[in-house]
């Protein structure tokens, strides 16, 4: 019993192929998504850092001015160049800078969603962290314009 010459696997060979294809999109997909979901989680710990060291200079400083001017200094040395200049600090009043304030700061920056090769963006995500700490109760300090110590956690 012989068989007839002919053409023969040529199914497999596509079928073969349409499955690598499917594949490579099914990777390169997934290496997308692993990039953008790295890209957000290192962005809110630098963010967070960056809070973390704002509030620790500002709580430690002497007047209002030096604890805003400061604080912002640290924060933009966590952050470095590039991401300080796309992230927002909404910072405390100094005003109410004193003894056992309450200080908050809010950093705010925008991550984008897919980043192909030349600069093509599609979509974003909000990355913001806000934190709160109280100034330090102990230091000798000069008290902002508006501070009431019975306005504080301390003076309640």
């Amino acid at each position: 019993m012989t068989r007839a010459r002919g053409r023969r696997g040529e199914r497999g060979l596509v079928a073969g192929a349409d499955t690598v294809l499917v594949g490579t999109v099914v990777v390169v997909a997934l290496t997308l998504l692993a990039t953008q979901a790295w890209g957000v989680a290192d962005r809110r710990a630098r963010l967070e850092r960056a809070a973390a060291e704002y509030l620790r200079t500002y709580t430690e400083a002497d007047d209002p001015l030096a604890a805003s001017r400061d604080a912002a200094a640290a924060a933009r040395s966590v952050l470095g160049l590039r991401l300080a200049a796309v992230t927002s600090l909404t910072d405390p009043d100094p005003a109410g800078f004193g003894p056992c304030a309450p200080a908050r700061v809010t950093l705010h920056s925008v991550v984008p969603a897919v980043r192909l090769p030349f600069r093509l963006t599609f979509g974003q995500v909000d990355v913001r962290v806000t934190r709160s700490e109280l100034v330090d109760a102990h230091r000798a300090m000069t008290a902002g314009p508006s501070y009431r110590s019975e306005d504080t956690p301390c003076g309640r």
